[in-house]
């Protein structure tokens, strides 16, 4: 089955991992990459999605502020990741389906992949 799978992170860097992690994890899965939450957000309105992986420190729209606004609209899957652990209960509030703290690794991308996605 092919995934499709919306990453928002505004870090050049931490992106670009998490696309070639997600390549080497799913390569048949359908990755779209967004630097903020609003890009993120018209992304899964147009195209919708099958899980969402999300920085919290975002400009234009948090993490948080994107959660609220999907949680509104699906109970998709989405992965809240920051650096600020002190996000995690409000995250837990706001609906989160998982939390993962930075720097990430190959081997949580992997788990929260095999959770989400079968």
């Amino acid at each position: 089955m092919a995934y499709r799978i919306i990453i928002a992170e505004d870090e050049v860097d931490v992106r670009d991992f998490m696309v070639r992690a997600l390549d080497r994890i799913l390569p048949q899965a359908t990755v779209t990459a967004v630097s903020n939450g609003v890009e993120a957000l018209e992304v899964f309105q147009k195209d919708g999605a099958d899980l969402i992986l999300s920085d919290h420190r975002m400009p234009v729209m948090s993490g948080l502020d994107l959660l609220r606004a999907i949680r509104s609209l699906s109970a998709l899957p989405f992965v809240l990741i920051s650096a600020d652990s002190m996000i995690e209960e409000r995250a837990i509030n706001a609906g989160v389906s998982d939390f993962l703290a930075k720097p990430l690794s190959l081997a949580q991308l992997r788990a929260v992949i095999c959770r989400y996605l079968p």
